[in-house]
């Protein structure tokens, strides 16, 4: 993988449909105020995807491993509002991979990929951005900790996010964000925890 393109197959085992940081995605990214540097720093790509309702244009989250190796993915379509994961793919905290690699100073937590990449685009690292893979829920959990949910950041807890100095909620302040910022402190704690004002 080198220049936000993309060898190999997915997670799923079917035939990539991805072609690199497509022109479509690029210019999706500029609506929402993302540029192309920041798509590749968080290893952004585009290409066609088959959603229920047919193929379309989309942009991609790479979730990665370590190793750079693909293990999920989540595309967006760009005509409409359609989503669509790799099937059986590792539900998994979106970017973890380059902030495992970091040195876990800060690390901020958010609702989602995309705005994941608009706290790069502010210019808080790749190293220290991750994102929950399937968003917030409407309401709090009764024992998150448990909860199918927010697997993702328990295997993050173990796989070294439990060692940062501070964590950052960066949630949206609507039911959905409460809700997510809720969970997520009684999951990690309050002790190490900012949660900024939006």
């Amino acid at each position: 993988m080198c220049g936000g393109f993309v060898t190999g197959q997915h997670a799923d085992g079917k035939a990539d449909f991805v072609t690199g940081l497509t022109k479509a995605a690029i210019e999706f990214g500029a609506s929402r105020g993302i540029s192309a540097s920041t798509l590749e720093a968080m290893r952004v790509v585009g290409g066609r995807a088959q959603f229920d309702d047919g193929t379309h244009e989309a942009i991609v989250f790479r979730y990665l491993d370590r190793d750079e190796n693909q293990v999920n993915y989540k595309a967006r379509s760009i005509d409409g509002k359609r989503y669509k994961q790799a099937k059986g793919g590792k539900q998994c905290a979106y970017n973890w991979w380059q902030v495992a690699q970091g040195d876990l100073s800060a690390v901020y937590i958010t609702e989602g990929e995309f705005d994941a990449c608009a706290l790069v685009e502010a210019g808080i690292s790749p190293h220290s951005v991750i994102s929950t893979p399937n968003g917030a829920t409407a309401e709090e959990m009764e024992d998150p900790a448990e909860a199918k949910k927010y697997g993702w950041l328990i295997d993050a807890m173990e796989e070294g996010l439990a060692k940062a100095g501070r964590y950052i909620i960066a949630a949206d302040n609507d039911g959905p964000g409460r809700a997510f910022r809720s969970d997520v402190v009684r999951i990690l704690g309050p002790a190490k925890l900012d949660i900024p004002e939006k």
